[in-house]
């Protein structure tokens, strides 16, 4: 897990997932993608820290970016005011010998940089999670 940027910017984590590229793809391109929902409607208040409202998400369609694929994302979580409130950005799906490395990044509004960067490498450690469940190696 890798996490760069923070703090009201750029912010992105990175992970890879032990299954192959073609069958991420096809998860994200599941409509509605009812799998990533429980995902990114995360909604439990963060260190005694209330939520702002309903937290909601938009895949956009996935499109071919630098020799991978970027699925365009909006994302209002409801994690209280130490985390972004907002990002807007893209999951990037790369193939890598057999696995994928999968980027999730974009441009955060508000919350503290540490809680920010906390949130997003935990929100991809599920998503990885559940591609392998989806797609189990062995």
């Amino acid at each position: 897990m890798r996490t760069t940027g923070g703090g009201g910017g750029y912010l992105s984590s990175t992970a890879r997932a032990a299954v192959g590229t073609a069958r991420v793809l096809e998860l994200f391109q599941t409509t509605p993608p009812s799998w990533i929902r429980p995902l990114l409607t995360l909604t439990s208040p963060v260190d005694g820290h209330g939520g702002r409202g309903r937290p909601a998400f938009e895949l956009g369609r996935a499109e071919p970016v630098d020799g991978a694929v970027a699925v365009p994302l909006t994302w209002t979580p409801d994690l209280g005011e130490a985390t972004f409130s907002r990002l807007v950005g893209a999951f990037v799906i790369a193939e890598d010998g057999g696995g994928t490395v999968l980027t999730l990044g974009g441009v955060v509004e508000g919350g503290e940089e540490a809680r920010s960067r906390s949130t997003l490498d935990a929100v991809l450690r599920r998503v990885v999670r559940a591609i392998e469940a989806a797609y189990p190696v062995g």
